[in-house]
């Protein structure tokens, strides 16, 4: 009695531990989800994410502050450090196949144009898009086949924005910061494969791409 009792127990908990693992799987529930500030020269971009560091992406922290003025700061292509570069796997339990990953970056880009309107900023994407190319083949790369981009006008973190369309990869969002620095975002559950939680990514997509806020600093 007490060995079938024991046996029940465990498959009752390992059932628990493998609902919890996939009920823990970034969703629209954003309510354990954590708020970042980020100050940015003279602005602050705020956004909200699940919790939890894929170590296996070497995931760095999130910082607090960026400061515009330090000394290379952009590399020659005018990319600069990552306000956000997390990844969350879809699976049951840690040691589950992985049915997928939903994927979050926000990069802070460095033009010498003026952005000052969304053709401005069009032209700007173009520009990093080509010197990251060049960067590349200097660097001992092929540098790629050239991307040709299409913009499609859109809003994001309060702002006039562009959703950029890439022949070579998936598309991601420009927002003007400020005259001379432009951020480029991507958030992606499309890398979930598996049917039973593509939903769940879609919209946990959808909420991190919500709290995307960017401000003036006071």
């Amino acid at each position: 009695m007490n060995r079938c009792l024991a046996m029940l127990l465990t498959v009752t908990l390992v059932g628990c531990a493998t609902m919890s693992g996939a009920a823990s799987l970034p969703s629209g529930d954003t309510r354990d989800w954590i708020t970042y500030r980020v100050e940015v020269g003279e602005h602050v971009v705020r956004f909200t994410i699940p919790p939890g560091v894929n170590e296996e992406f070497l995931d760095p922290p999130v910082p607090e502050r960026v400061d515009l003025e330090q000394s290379g700061l952009f590399d020659q292509a005018g990319a600069g450090p990552r306000l956000l570069s997390r990844h969350w796997d879809y699976r049951n339990g840690s040691r589950g196949p992985i049915g997928g990953t939903l994927r979050a970056y926000i990069g802070l880009w460095h033009v010498q144009t003026i952005l000052n309107s969304s053709n401005a900023l069009q032209a700007a994407v173009i520009e990093s898009n080509e010197q990251r190319r060049t960067k590349d083949v200097l660097q001992g790369g092929s540098g790629g086949p050239p991307d040709n981009l299409s913009f499609e006008p859109t809003v994001l973190g309060g702002r006039e924005a562009l959703l950029v369309h890439h022949q070579t990869s998936p598309a991601n969002y420009a927002v003007t910061l400020d005259a001379h620095h432009y951020l480029l975002v991507y958030i992606s559950g499309n890398h979930v494969t598996e049917p039973r939680w593509r939903k769940d990514a879609k919209e946990a997509t959808d909420a991190i791409l919500n709290s995307i806020r960017i401000e003036p600093r006071l």
